[in-house]
C-alpha cells in the first residue's frame, strides 16, 4: 500500500524505498505493478468524484 501512495504523491525516493521493501518481503513484479495500478485508479476516482 505504501508503494501505491508513494506513486500517487509522487515521491521518487519513497517509490524506490517501497518497491525495494516490497521485493525484500517477497512481492513479485506482478504484485508491484498492481500496487502502482491502484494509484492510477485512485487518481481517476478523485478526478471523477471532484468533478
Amino acid at each position: 500500500m505504501g508503494l501505491a501512495v508513494a506513486s500517487q504523491i509522487p515521491c521518487q525516493c519513497c517509490i524506490y524505498f517501497h518497491t525495494e521493501a516490497a521485493k525484500l518481503n517477497g512481492a513479485s513484479d506482478e504484485e508491484i505493478k498492481e500496487e502502482v495500478a491502484l494509484a492510477i485508479v485512485r487518481h481517476w476516482s478523485t478526478m471523477l468524484d471532484g468533478s
